[in-house]
């Protein structure tokens, strides 16, 4: 499941327009040329300084990363979170902005120091300028006490462009963790094992 996302989206793709519901194919189509490039900056080959994917995944390799994004992109987030899960075999969770604000952000601005989890934000270029100011300033709120969280901007150009600039940042984060921590990403031996226990 994790490698099929590209033909789940074009399956989706195409039949929300065969059903008139509206016509994702020109935006993805668009999104193409940006997306070749930005894959491009994330690509092995890259040195550490230049890749962005490198750089948080360096930042993630020990602890527990939690991945905060705007409402519009949760899906990102969510899929960094299982990424992370799977290919890095690291614990990782996901939620959202504005939502944090409201709860969790007393549980890591009061009890967070000395916690082993590090907070990333996932943060479109062209987010609405209150979230922006709400990031800017969770951000600033984290950096006093500490907490060190972890900036990702997507620099894409609509909600096309972020979303899938999104999903292939975090899936190369997920690879570099994986390298660094010295595991293979591609097997998930403990899914098989539970599946197979629930059977008996």
């Amino acid at each position: 499941p994790r490698a099929s996302l590209g033909y789940l989206l074009g399956a989706a793709a195409l039949a929300l327009q065969r059903a008139g519901l509206c016509q994702p194919h020109r935006d993805m189509i668009a999104a193409v040329p940006r997306l070749r490039s930005y894959v491009q900056s994330v690509l092995a080959e890259v040195p550490a300084n230049r890749n962005p994917a490198k750089k948080i995944a360096v930042a993630l390799r020990e602890g527990v990363a939690v991945i905060y994004s705007p409402r519009n992109i949760r899906s990102v987030a969510l899929r960094w979170q299982n990424q992370i899960n799977e290919n890095a075999k690291a614990v990782a969770f996901s939620g959202e902005i504005p939502e944090m604000n409201h709860n969790q952000l007393v549980g890591w601005l009061e009890g967070g120091k000395g916690c082993s989890c590090r907070p990333v934000f996932l943060l479109p270029a062209d987010s609405h300028p209150t979230v922006q100011k709400m990031t800017e300033v969770t951000l600033q709120m984290f950096n006093e006490r500490g907490l060190d969280p972890v900036m990702a901007t997507l620099p894409g150009n609509g909600l096309m462009d972020n979303v899938l600039q999104g999903i292939v940042l975090g899936d190369m984060v997920s690879y570099y963790m994986a390298v660094l921590k010295g595991v293979d990403p591609a097997p998930v031996t403990v899914i098989k094992e539970f599946k197979e226990r629930i059977c008996h």
